[in-house]
């Protein structure tokens, strides 16, 4: 008899769940904070005075920056690998979503929505590259867990904004309504807004008395005289 050898097969790699999870959970967040800001589009417009065309544009620097810069960020890092490029997406995300927060003019507005489609691009490249990578062999098992990730965190950004940012600015305009009821000193720029205002009321009821036909020069009113007997 002859002995048949067989050859060493190579461990294969193992899959590393914790490492899927975790860039899923990540992807996860990365959406919810970009859901966000379609999901106050009717804030905005309220609150701004937008009209579709602007809320258009928004969206059109949104997803220029989000969707056009990722296969050029993804050339980059398939030559030179950014592993720390998934936490800085992320914070320009959320550096977004401040100047969002704070935003006084529209122009402001614009460059949040950018900040966010670019944390967008940056994250997503080499997010899934690790998730790959991570998978073990398992690429369907990776590449479907770092989507329902995703998923997950764009039907939760619009439940945020419901709950969360909505009753905050009801909350806000509530406050300022009750400062003023208190007799609480108003910001300049209001004060003048209601001293022009006043000043206008003002004018226009001196203008209405002078023109009254019964009033004599002396500015009293004339008797109207009743009819004769």
């Amino acid at each position: 008899m002859t002995a048949t050898t067989h050859p060493v097969q190579a461990n294969a790699p193992r899959t590393a769940f914790i490492v899927i999870f975790a860039v899923a959970f990540c992807h996860g967040i990365n959406d919810i904070m970009q859901s966000l800001l379609t999901a106050i589009y009717p804030i905005l417009k309220d609150s701004y005075g937008l009209n579709f065309i602007q809320l258009g544009l928004l969206t059109l620097t949104f997803q220029c920056t989000a969707s056009l810069l990722q296969p050029v960020i993804g050339i980059y890092t398939d030559k030179r690998p950014l592993p720390y490029s998934i936490a800085a997406g992320m914070a320009f995300t959320l550096v977004g979503l401040v100047v969002l927060g704070f935003a006084h003019d529209y122009w402001l507005l614009v460059v949040g929505a950018a900040l966010i489609g670019f944390g967008s691009a940056v994250f997503h490249p080499e997010s899934s590259r690790v998730a790959r990578l991570a998978s073990g062999g398992r690429h369907g098992f990776a590449q479907s867990t770092f989507q329902v990730g995703g998923n997950t965190g764009q039907a939760i950004g619009p439940l945020l904004a419901a709950f969360v940012v909505l009753p905050a600015q009801v909350e806000a305009v509530d406050g300022q309504r009750n400062a003023v009821t208190a007799g609480d000193p108003l910001p300049q720029s209001d004060l003048r807004v209601a001293s022009n205002a006043a000043g206008s009321d003002t004018r226009c009821t001196r203008a209405a008395l002078e023109a009254h036909p019964l009033r004599d020069r002396r500015g009293s009113a004339t008797p109207v005289a009743g009819p004769a007997h």
